[in-house]
């Protein structure tokens, strides 16, 4: 019976265990709109976590707007990155509570983000302190409206602090500018600018939170990659300057597009910025290609157009064969295999056209170059693909990323149908297994997403400036990763691309700072994150457990002493 009693008492212990969780609770300031104008009010935010499968709830009273759901998962994606904890193993539980106001909009993202914080690491919220600020995937605040009612708000409800986005424009009252900071103090409130999720959470929680050192100088890539890119570099300006000698007709703009092009492409890889070389030369051949193909007949068309599949086929068969050694092997393969469904998707167009036939070539050209990244010698970290991890990494992107489609489709009027095909294209790699392509394509469709949600809300100056600040992030975490003893050839290559568009091509700048992003972090490929939310023991659940299981022991006793009779019958016939 002992024995029994202790095995009872450690289950009740383990099912206390189990049910741990932690609580943070955040204000929250929003904005409702009155015959009058905009009116601040007060709303609070409420986060549990338990242990679980990663899945996000939100709950709220009056009902939020559908955005606000992408606001929490956004806010639980950056906590959970800023803490390298894989939060797949927890579920969130999100509340928001508000006496008079439907709390939306991508505000709400900053607030998320604390809080997740704070209730993965068990620390408690100054309730003085609220924060304001859109948060985009690098952990950027940037501006959002709003901003002088809510500090009104704050001051109504006896705050001491708002955070809001240092890039916020003054407001303009009157036709006159209004300095936030000096309007709040004229109130009472201390209102205080922050650019990054980790200041905000420095003047939550002080001296816990350890500032990230910062990568100081020059990102040096290695020479194996340098060399690689600049061969790549080479060989597509090579194949543009054959091209164009072919073309007798140099009067087309397609052919003065691809001059143009190619001198970027040459001058790029004498400046050492071998992947911006490649992708100008790329551009240049397939200019010089389809001036080339300009007057191809419908036959000569289709002939190419079965030559070119067969190619791509044989480039396939040869890429799913190759033995993945390292992180970089596994960023080559996405690249090729990438570039060869681009390929096939343009030769299986209905109306193929000679302009499909010249992107077509160009990229199955470019696919095989990529290739040359695979080598039996490398000085990077070998590792061990865990395809396990990466299934679930890919099916997390995709919701992901779905969620983030659905709310441009639903809030603005414009087509996307390109990201919506990428995440077509993730799907079916899923179905096939091939989930680091699956990957590779969810992130660049986040990225594409976030560039889009991100820049509806900022200035012009204000995009400048956010474009900086992500060149920056992206550079110290690439700086980092190298030295890991990795090097994120992809991560890399798009950050010198966005570096070389950003005065002539902003807009293409920041597509390319959002995939580096994205795709500098090679530990998400390794299931590496060996972190954990520091869950509190619930001990009035074990309680509950132990007070139910001391009580069903007692009756179970009581029964066996007041039923000696059946006990005996029970001996006698050898039960």
């Amino acid at each position: 019976m002992s024995r029994t009693v202790v095995w009872f008492l450690a289950f009740c212990l383990l099912m206390a265990a189990s049910l741990a969780s932690n609580t943070a609770e955040i204000t929250l300031l929003a904005v409702s709109e009155t015959p009058d104008g905009y009116v601040g009010e007060k709303a609070n935010l409420y986060v549990e976590i338990r242990r679980g499968d990663g899945n996000v709830f939100l709950d709220s009273s009056p009902l939020t707007k559908l955005d606000t759901q992408l606001s929490m998962r956004l806010g639980r994606e950056m906590a959970c990155n800023y803490l390298e904890i894989d939060c797949r193993k927890y579920d969130f539980f999100y509340t928001i509570r508000s006496a008079s106001v439907i709390v939306g909009g991508p505000s709400a993202g900053s607030a998320a983000a604390v809080a997740t914080v704070a209730a993965l690491q068990g620390w408690k919220i100054n309730k003085s302190i609220s924060i304001t600020g859109l948060l985009d995937s690098g952990g950027l605040i940037s501006e959002v409206g709003g901003i002088k009612p809510k500090i009104e708000a704050a001051s109504r409800n006896n705050l001491g602090l708002v955070l809001i986005p240092d890039s916020e424009p003054f407001p303009e009252e009157d036709n006159k500018s209004i300095n936030l900071t000096d309007f709040g103090h004229s109130i009472g409130i201390t209102v205080i600018g922050v650019s990054t999720l980790e200041e905000a959470l420095y003047h939550f929680f002080g001296d816990r939170i350890h500032k990230k050192r910062a990568f100081s100088g020059e990102i040096v890539p290695p020479a194996e990659y340098t060399n690689t890119m600049t061969e790549i570099a080479t060989e597509l300006c090579k194949r543009a300057d054959s091209l164009k000698n072919k073309i007798i007709q140099d009067n087309l703009s397609l052919f003065q597009d691809g001059i143009s092009l190619y001198e970027k492409g040459k001058a790029s890889i004498l400046s050492e910025k071998p992947y911006s070389g490649a992708s100008y030369c790329f551009g240049s051949a397939f200019k010089f290609s389809s001036a080339l193909y300009l007057n191809l007949s419908r036959e000569a068309i289709d002939l190419r157009k079965q030559q070119l599949l067969n190619e791509a086929e044989q480039l396939e068969s040869k890429a799913d064969k190759t033995m993945l050694r390292t992180v970089n092997d596994l960023q080559a393969l996405m690249v090729v295999k990438e570039r060869l469904t681009e390929a096939i998707d343009s030769l299986k167009k209905e109306n193929i056209t000679s302009s499909d036939i010249a992107y077509s070539e160009t990229r199955l050209f470019s696919a095989e170059l990529w290739s040359s990244f695979f080598s039996e010698e490398s000085t990077e970290t070998r590792f061990e693909l865990q395809k396990d991890y990466l299934k679930e990494l890919c099916l997390g992107n995709l919701d992901e990323a779905r969620q983030r489609l659905a709310y441009l489709e639903i809030f603005y009027p414009f087509s996307f149908e390109g990201i919506g095909s990428e995440l077509d294209h993730a799907y079916s790699d899923f179905k096939n297994h091939d989930y680091a392509l699956c990957i590779f394509r969810t992130n660049k469709a986040k990225a594409d997403s976030d560039m889009i949600l991100n820049g509806i809300h900022l200035s012009e100056q204000s995009f400048n400036e956010s474009l900086e600040k992500k060149l920056s992030i992206a550079k110290n975490v690439i700086g980092r990763q190298q030295e890991k003893g990795t090097f994120p050839i992809l991560g890399y290559s798009y950050y010198e691309y966005a570096g070389s568009l950003k005065e002539s091509e902003p807009a293409s700048a920041m597509v390319y700072a959002e995939y580096s992003l994205q795709l500098s972090d090679l530990q998400m490929y390794l299931a590496s994150r060996q972190n954990k939310a520091r869950l509190s023991f619930d001990y009035s659940y074990a309680f509950i457990f132990l007070a139910g299981g001391f009580l069903g022991l007692l009756i179970g006793l009581w029964i066996w002493r007041n039923e000696p009779s059946k006990r005996k019958r029970l001996k006698m016939h050898g039960r």
